[in-house]
């Protein structure tokens, strides 16, 4: 099948009239001209563009990763430095522990001490994580691809292959 391209390009003169050029050749581009062009992030959105499934799963995972792992890294650096929250009063501590006990006992464990800054830990963490926010949202899209061709990849293309047999 031979392919026609009409390209149509217009030029003003000086008297102000459009005069048109036709062609009715194709012209091929270079090879390596569409390699060449693709560079910095246009490179991996081309990459999403053939597997959004894989992309999308390590996004996700990586994303969860990086809300979970943090969480008991600052509650530890908290416990054992012994650091304490400024500007929260101790009887602010002893009836929010007041309240967790009840909690815990009724679903059978032990009572919190008055003066345990568990749940400060635990609270203070969990904001430092969702502080954190757009910190962990740029690292997951930065790993993304290079998870998405080294891990996610391989594992669901094994995954398809071991379906189909079946």
């Amino acid at each position: 099948m031979i392919l026609w391209r009409l390209l149509l390009t217009r030029q003003r003169s000086f008297s102000g009239t459009v005069r048109r050029h036709v062609t009715t050749q194709q012209q091929k581009p270079a090879e390596g001209a569409h390699q060449q062009t693709l560079r910095g992030w246009r490179k991996y959105a081309h990459q999403f563009r053939d597997k959004p499934a894989s992309y999308m799963t390590t996004f996700a995972i990586l994303h969860e990763v990086t809300a979970i792992v943090p969480l008991p890294i600052v509650y530890y650096a908290l416990e054992y430095s012994g650091m304490h929250i400024p500007l929260l009063p101790d009887t602010a501590v002893a009836e929010g522990n007041r309240i967790m006990s009840k909690v815990r006992t009724r679903y059978g464990y032990e009572p919190l001490d008055p003066n345990s800054r568990t749940m400060v830990n635990l609270a203070t963490a969990y904001a430092v994580v969702k502080v954190l926010m757009p910190l962990r949202v740029a690292a997951s899209v930065a790993l993304t691809p290079f998870f998405a061709e080294r891990f996610i990849g391989p594992v669901l293309g094994s995954a398809k292959k071991l379906l189909s047999k079946n």
